[in-house]
């Protein structure tokens, strides 16, 4: 690989809030580049967006000549990174402080995923900016092997949020890339997925992106018939997994955001009673600290 990191942009009419970030943005290091592919948006705002990445250096600009959709647009531009890792940039987000913190040095062992903590804002409420510390401090630096993972999920709150994991490119791209008729879980399967590969590196201090949170949001606006729809075809993928693959996902208790749509009727599918015993155990065990969530963060720096 000829990169450390590429970010990877999908853009559609979000373009006013693409060029902000895009002025905001430093200059990139040596071993990243920003690939953003425009999926054909409708805001007319094209033209800008080229002037504007024409000034910048190791950003490169795409533009479908149809609407493909969200995680083919990706898929696109997991194709064309050059980077070791990749890592999701939505066009509505903001770069963190931390953004550029990633370097040789911290991919020595080849983890799947490299994992930060997800810091979220409401844009029209500021003071509102939060972040979640997923384990207790005393986990800072540190390198979870596979086989750990499970008991890991099982005990803690720990996810992996999408615009706050780097993802290792060669594995991304052995299990597919973003499964578009995963919709919105897309990320969140496909993370899971090669950290249960091949480990996770965590940072918990870390501030690489921050979610924020619009009503035009990709996940915010999922439809909940949509989800109900796209949950039960993630779980027949889950069924056809290699067995110790899914005992991860099984015993993890990580299933639970496409569990809790179809609970309603889980009564009458058999297949997934195990997965709600096991979500049932991490919800009474899970360690529950004050050092895990904390609303109106403590002073920090971003892009504005």
């Amino acid at each position: 690989m000829e990169k450390t990191v590429s970010l990877l942009t999908p853009n559609y009419n979000h373009t006013h809030l693409l060029l902000k970030k895009l002025s905001s943005c430093p200059e990139l290091p040596k071993g990243y580049e920003w690939l953003i592919c425009d999926d054909c948006s409708t805001d007319t705002l094209f033209p800008e967006l080229e002037k504007a990445v024409a000034s910048k250096n190791n950003i490169h600009l795409f533009r479908n000549s149809s609407n493909q959709g969200v995680e083919n647009t990706v898929n696109f531009l997991l194709k064309k990174a050059r980077g070791a890792y990749v890592l999701g940039a939505s066009a509505d987000d903001l770069f963190g402080k931390d953004l550029f913190f990633l370097t040789e040095e911290h991919c020595k062992n080849m983890p799947g995923v490299i994992l930060t903590n997800p810091w979220y804002c409401r844009p029209e409420k500021p003071q509102d900016t939060f972040y979640v510390c997923l384990l207790p401090q005393e986990h800072s630096p540190a390198l979870f092997p596979s086989k750990s993972l499970p008991t890991l999920l099982r005990k803690t709150d720990l996810y992996f949020a999408g615009h706050c994991t780097f993802l290792r490119t060669d594995l991304a791209r052995k299990f597919g890339g973003y499964n578009p008729t995963h919709k919105a879980f897309s990320d969140w399967y496909l993370n899971h997925r090669i950290a249960f590969e091949a480990g996770m590196k965590y940072f918990p201090e870390k501030q690489v992106s921050i979610f924020c949170i619009y009503k035009t949001s990709y996940s915010y606006s999922f439809q909940k018939d949509i989800k109900k729809q796209t949950c039960r075809l993630l779980f027949q993928q889950l069924f056809h997994l290699p067995r110790s693959v899914k005992a991860m996902f099984l015993f993890s208790g990580a299933c639970g955001p496409i569990v809790r749509p179809l609970l309603k009727t889980a009564l009458f599918h058999p297949r997934l009673w195990p997965y709600l015993f096991f979500l049932f155990i991490r919800k009474v065990f899970a360690h529950k600290g004050p050092t895990l969530y904390e609303k109106n963060a403590p002073p920090h720096q971003f892009n504005k």
